[in-house]
């Protein structure tokens, strides 16, 4: 390699070099006063590094000099986060734009050769107090494509999937007073495969980066879960608490006021698990009561809170319940997407867009086609909207969507690639309410890779409704055109919980509400309305009306993704 290092956006084995494993998001705080305000900002062992950095752009990787031995001349400083095509004057590389097609030759796992490349550096300065007792993590929220990592000279990890948390331990690698950190970014890798997004495509740090202070022995994750009895008037919160050595942690269950419902003590060896007591007559949570419960767990020196939401999706039958009524999506599909930043999204550009969204009566969000800021789902938990979060997965390019020949998701070579963009999403958003719905991607085939991620999803967390719409239009197309040589249309409706379709039209939805042996159908796209005014939305919800087994659908999309800066091809 040119600058020193082994090679891992060329390999599908290592993914990952030196991260942290994928847990629930959350910011350890100093105090429940400090972590109820809920701003990450207020916490003591919470340091943003987010600002101006030193930036150099390279035409290729194969010009980047071993940045561990070599000093180098940075001229120029970059906003992070930010893309790098989006910097004003710069013309740094293009942003591009492709539907179905690859940005790059459709030769997998290859990439070229000539692979445009941004360097970052920054100082920062730690501490006595800050580092005294304490693991330093260093969190990248959201990097396109891949990254290596270097800290005071010295090579820490790599990473890839551009639109999850990379997490990795640093605190052998600094020291107190004066520390550099240097990331080498790519514009592809061998996850660019699955990253074919119908979108703008641009690079670099494009979310927040910051070092999280932790106790040397704490809480590494959290899942809480909430049961109920059958009617409802009782409402039962657990917590499954993983740490990294024996500990002694204090969870509290909290009402909205801040009120104590429930206290236990648990003596947690890795894992462990407690039930907390049961709720009376419980205050649900919904796109129009979004009511939030919390649990605080207390652990050495850091208090964590995760808001919470007694929330209750099923499917009976052929309709969708939440918390025992029938749910129809008025929804829209939203990208991360700034005119400015490319798909940075500052804090109050999410704020504004979730009052614009209430403001219009939609009420459901389809997380296209990756999953969004993680900030972006903890305002959605706050004013009430319901979630399908999608993984960072689509492979269009690659294949026609009912070829049973597709090169991804039935090659098992590929499948870790897949189970690791469903686990770190899952992982990361469990604890969510607006979260109702996981997606294993979008436009990507069908295949038993897609299998593999619906029976991570299931046997992890059971409570939410899975997302498949490659699958459903599969078996669609085998009603419809029945094949001898191909599986069944129900071999490919076996995973499914819904039926999902694109942009159908009204004979479409005829066909479906003619045969009631059919699951729960919705339209995760319709009515097209990127640079154009969509029509005809009463047609299409005087149909959701009309049968219960419609549950809605998702326009396409949010906003258009117009932008200022930069060079296009």
């Amino acid at each position: 390699m040119p600058f020193g290092i082994k090679d891992y956006h060329k390999s599908l084995n290592e993914i990952h070099i030196g991260c942290e494993e994928p847990r629930a998001y959350f910011v350890p705080y100093h105090s429940c006063e400090s972590a109820r305000l809920g701003y990450r900002d207020n916490s003591e062992f919470f340091k943003t590094l987010i600002g101006s950095w030193d930036f150099k752009f390279y035409e290729s990787v194969t010009d980047v000099p071993d940045v561990r031995n070599t000093k180098i001349d940075f001229t120029e400083k970059l906003d992070v986060p930010m893309n790098w095509q989006h910097a004003q004057g710069r013309e740094y590389d293009k942003i591009q734009y492709t539907n179905v097609d690859y940005p790059i030759p459709l030769d997998p796992p290859y990439i070229p050769e000539k692979n445009p490349a941004g360097l970052y550096r920054r100082s920062f300065t730690l501490s006595p107090e800050q580092i005294l007792n304490k693991d330093v993590i260093i969190n990248f929220e959201g990097v396109d494509s891949c990254f290596y990592l270097f800290i005071n000279g010295s090579f820490v990890g790599y990473s890839q999937v551009s639109h999850m948390v990379s997490e990795f331990n640093i605190t052998d690698y600094v020291h107190e007073g004066k520390n550099e950190i240097t990331v080498l970014v790519l514009k592809w890798c061998v996850g660019t495969y699955l990253e074919d997004q119908d979108m703008f495509r641009a690079s670099g740090i494009f979310r927040e980066v910051y070092l999280l202070f932790r106790d040397k022995a704490r809480i590494c994750d959290v899942f809480v879960r909430c049961d109920f009895n059958e009617d409802f008037t009782m409402a039962e919160f657990s917590v499954e608490l993983k740490t990294n050595s024996a500990k002694t942690v204090t969870a509290k269950l909290l009402d909205g006021d801040y009120n104590e419902i429930s206290s236990k003590e648990l003596n947690v060896s890795c894992y462990g698990t407690t039930v907390f007591d049961k709720i009376v007559n419980p205050k649900l949570w919904s796109d129009e009561n979004p009511y939030l419960y919390a649990v605080e767990l207390y652990s050495g020196n850091e208090v964590v809170r995760i808001p919470v939401g007694a929330r209750k999706i099923e499917i009976k039958g052929n309709v969708v319940f939440i918390n025992g009524k029938k749910v129809k999506a008025k929804g829209v599909n939203r990208h991360d997407s700034n005119c400015l930043l490319g798909h940075a999204t500052p804090m109050e550009h999410m704020i504004r867009d979730v009052m614009l969204l209430k403001a219009h009566n939609v009420n459901f969000v389809r997380t296209s086609h990756y999953p969004n800021d993680p900030r972006f789902l903890e305002l959605c938990d706050k004013y009430g909207l319901y979630v399908c979060d999608e993984a960072d997965l689509e492979c269009h390019g690659a294949a026609p969507v009912i070829s049973p020949d597709h090169i991804f998701p039935n090659n098992p070579d590929w499948q870790e690639a897949y189970l690791d963009r469903a686990r770190r999403m899952l992982e990361r958003d469990k604890n969510h309410p607006s979260v109702v719905m996981w997606s294993v991607g979008n436009e990507s085939g069908t295949g038993i890779n897609h299998r593999a991620m619906v029976e991570l999803y299931k046997s992890r967390d059971n409570t939410r409704i899975v997302h498949l719409e490659d699958e459903s239009r599969k078996a669609n197309h085998l009603d419809l055109n029945p094949d001898a040589s191909e599986k069944s249309a129900d071999y490919y409706r076996e995973y499914i919980d819904i039926e999902s379709r694109m942009y159908p039209g009204k004979s479409d939805l005829d066909y479906y509400a003619s045969d009631k042996s059919k699951k729960p159908f919705f339209m995760c796209e319709y009515s097209h309305a990127m640079g154009n005014g969509p029509g005809d939305l009463e047609d299409y919800h005087n149909i959701f009306h009309s049968d219960e087994r419609f549950c809605g659908g998702f326009v396409w999309e949010w906003c258009d993704h117009g932008f200022s800066l930069g060079k296009t091809e």
